[in-house]
This record gives C-alpha cells, structure tokens and sequence, in this order.
C-alpha cells in the first residue's frame, strides 16, 4: 500500500480482492481504501460510479438493487457480455437446483458487468478496489458434495486488474466466522457444520489452487505495477498477484 499510495497513475488503478467465504475480504477492502484516501489518493468502489447509483440508494432491498444493476449491464454491455458468457461451460456444473442456477448466471452477470464498468472508468485517474470481484463466482460454484471446479476457464476475462489479492485463512477460521454471521448467504447459512466445512475446505484449496494458476498464466504479461515510477515492486513485478493470508 505504500508503494501504491506513493505512485502516479495515468488512469484508474484496480484492485480487485477476492477469496473464500469469510475469509475477510471486505474487511480487508475497507483497511486498504481508508490507508490510501488517507495518502491523499482518490478511491471508489465500483458501486460509487455506476451511473444509476442514486437510484440503487434509494432501494432498501439488495434483491431489488441487483435486478436494476443487472438490468442497466444489459442494456449498456449487452454484446460484451454476451461474448463472454459462452466460453463459460462450468455454469453447467452439476449439483445446483434451478433457482441456485438462476443466481450462480446473475451473479457471474454483474461481475461481468463491473468488469467492464471499471474498463469504462480507465481513463479516470483514481484507485477501484472490487471486493467482490469476477474471480469470486468460483466460491459460488463450490457445493458440499465437492464438485470438479476448472480454474483456467474462469482466468481468461475481458480485462485484468492491476493489482489482485487472493485472501485466504485456516479452516478452522474460515467456520468460526461462518457461523457467526448475520449475513452469511443462504446457500452456506443453513448447512450442517459438517457440510459447510467440506464448503470451506474445498472453497480454501480452489483459491490456492487458482493463485499458482493465475501467477503461472500471468508471469509474462506486463501490468501496470512494474511501469510505477523509480518504485521497487519486488515479486509483484510478474503476476501483479498478493496472497494474503488473513487467520
């Protein structure tokens, strides 16, 4: 954060934070942009710059902010996501009932949707941060009963951002924060521990199994980190990838 704080972009900089269950990510995402605003720089979430954010305000209900968020990617993003939607065959993936499916295509729907949103916004000099970025619907497809999850076809996307933090934490961690919270979502709130540990264990090995993936995949491709100016990035300079582990 301190080589990031100290830097000068020509546009926006995306940070895009993403791990399993619990695991404190969007704890994680407040630290970081209440570290660098206090560094003088301009942050956002990608809520804060959609163009219909007035209007989501003013809906009390998520289930309603979600409808309307999907409805606006579609008519501004339509063809992109469409593209995109069909190479992606594990939203095929056994395990899930129809209503589960229907929000398993949402969801990776809005995260197309902010992928594209913040590609909008990359001329606008500032720091994104994604909290529940695209690479999160592969804890959306992880069930108790240990479903096969392909990594590599979720690592091509439209755009790649600068930055990405992979959170992760010890099981035993992952459920004593589980089970305590309120907003828990209902695909795990009502598991048996037994199953929502198979959840978290599975969830816990396919963010480590994709980190390695997505550092190997991405070894050669040059982000914006290694082009900061006179700044040393270290082991950022290849992937642009931080594994955090958060116990």
């Amino acid at each position: 954060m301190k080589t990031i704080s100290r830097a000068r972009f020509p546009g926006m900089f995306v940070i895009e934070i993403v791990g399993p269950t619990s695991s404190g990510k969007t704890a994680l995402a407040n630290d970081i942009a209440g570290k660098l605003r206090s560094a003088g720089k301009r942050v956002c979430f990608p809520f804060e710059i959609v163009p219909i954010k007035h209007l989501l305000r003013r809906l009390k209900s998520e289930g309603l902010r979600n409808l309307c968020l999907e409805i606006f990617f579609l008519i501004r993003y339509f063809l992109p996501i469409t593209r995109h939607y069909r190479s992606h065959r594990a939203l095929a993936a056994s395990g899930f009932n129809f209503s589960d499916k229907i929000k398993l295509h949402r969801s990776l729907f809005r995260k197309l949707g902010y992928d594209l949103l913040s590609n909008t916004a990359a001329s606008t000099e500032g720091i994104m941060i994604l909290d529940e970025g695209y690479y999160q619907i592969l804890q959306n497809l992880i069930t108790p009963d240990g479903n096969t999850i392909d990594v590599n076809s979720f690592i091509d996307r439209p755009f790649y951002p600068d930055l990405l933090i992979v959170v992760t934490a010890n099981v035993e961690t992952l459920i004593s924060r589980s089970t305590t919270r309120r907003d828990l979502t209902s695909r795990y709130k009502y598991l048996e521990t037994q199953n929502l540990k198979k959840v978290l264990e599975q969830s816990k090995m396919v963010y480590e199994t994709f980190a390695d993936t997505y550092s190997g995949l991405m070894g050669n491709t040059p982000f914006r980190l290694n082009r900061l100016e006179g700044l040393s990035v270290d082991k950022l300079e290849t992937s642009g990838l931080i594994v955090f582990t958060n116990d």
